[in-house]
């Protein structure tokens, strides 16, 4: 077949247009995983250690039970308490829902926008590659068309140098050989 042009070789998916469009779609595919995960439960761990003095002292006797009368004062016993905490976020479901489904209303019209993005695209491609077509073809009939204009305009010259022809004849010939000059450099 004939050779591809450079419009037929380019992806739409690579233009700037479709990749702008394409990460608004994957922008909202984001934040509906986002509001899935915020549906599933959450797990936490908590700890602590902390010391504390007994405090044990008898003023009958004039000192603590376990020694002198500083006894007590400072830390001597050592607690530690270890904790774990599940959350399920129910009373979030229907607001969690309702966020879901309007981002997937915001997917369907970003991914319409985007199947436009493409045909709108396609048909530039299309209108270009027509007028890239168009002009091969016109380059390849140049060569004949000059030729032909030239030996209409020596035609002519020849009929009004044999008295067979008006000079507007002549003129009409160099006029389309001219034309015909001009379309070739344009081609």
């Amino acid at each position: 077949g004939p050779p591809k042009t450079i419009y037929e070789q380019t992806n739409l998916a690579d233009h700037p247009r479709s990749r702008e469009q394409q990460a608004a779609i994957d922008e909202i595919k984001a934040r509906q995983n986002v509001l899935d995960k915020s549906l599933l439960p959450k797990f936490q761990t908590q700890a602590t250690t902390y010391t504390r003095g007994n405090g044990d002292y008898d003023p009958l006797r004039g000192a603590a039970n376990a020694g002198n009368a500083a006894s007590g004062l400072g830390p001597n016993i050592v607690n530690w308490a270890l904790g774990f905490t599940v959350t399920f976020p129910l009373f979030e479901l229907p607001q969690v829902k309702a966020k879901k489904e309007a981002e997937s209303h915001r997917a369907a019209a970003e991914q319409a926008r985007l199947d436009q993005t493409f045909r709108e695209l396609q048909g530039q491609r299309d209108r270009a590659d027509a007028l890239l077509m168009g002009a091969q073809r016109l380059i390849s009939t140049i060569p004949a068309q000059l030729a032909a204009a030239r030996q209409t305009r020596e035609q002519a010259l020849a009929r009004y140098q044999a008295g067979l022809a008006t000079i507007l004849d002549v003129a009409d010939a160099e006029r389309v050989l001219t034309q015909t000059e001009i379309d070739a450099n344009l081609a």
